[in-house]
């Protein structure tokens, strides 16, 4: 009999984690290489939090739970909401540099409550909350400018979370 790590259900887990992580780290090499691409960045994002929801989503099916320890489920919980805010978050600076305040802000509030849930998370590694708070602090500093600009010289509507349209994603992927 093999362990429950090598079932059928615990290698499908572990294989859609590394395809995820796989993905992950293609983010994060074009997010160096192609800085003004927001669009395309942002449809990276949204595809990597789509993989990160679909790992977890595994990791809380019945005949998983029981393997997966507490920490990885948090880990990915962590990335799945974090790559929801960084796509959101290009789409902010694309609205910002096409003078779209007022849909920059919105979509900043957008990165603001996605960062928020990840700080609520528990038992995440020390180096987590370090580089959740710089991340909190640099969208802090983007949104106080936005609404400065927007109130002395644009006054654009801010759309509500409910307005704003999803971050597109790529078409069909490997995950």
């Amino acid at each position: 009999r093999l362990p429950a790590e090598l079932s059928i259900d615990g290698l499908a887990v572990f294989a859609q984690l590394t395809l995820t992580s796989a993905h992950h780290c293609s983010y994060l090499k074009a997010a160096t290489e192609m800085k003004d691409k927001y669009t395309t960045l942002a449809k990276l994002a949204a595809e990597g939090a789509a993989m990160y929801e679909n790992v977890h989503a595994l990791m809380g099916h019945p005949a998983v739970a029981e393997i997966m320890n507490r920490q990885w489920v948090m880990f990915v919980d962590f990335y799945r909401n974090l790559f929801h805010a960084r796509a959101h978050w290009h789409l902010a600076e694309e609205a910002h540099k096409a003078k779209e305040i007022g849909l920059e802000i919105g979509r900043l509030k957008q990165v603001q409550s996605f960062l928020d849930t990840c700080g609520g998370l528990r038992g995440l590694p020390s180096s987590f909350p370090p580089f959740l708070a710089a991340v909190q602090a640099a969208v802090k500093k983007q949104m106080d400018a936005a609404v400065v600009d927007n109130d002395k010289v644009y006054h654009e509507r801010i759309p509500s979370a409910e307005n704003l349209k999803p971050p597109e994603r790529f078409g069909k992927t490997l995950a």
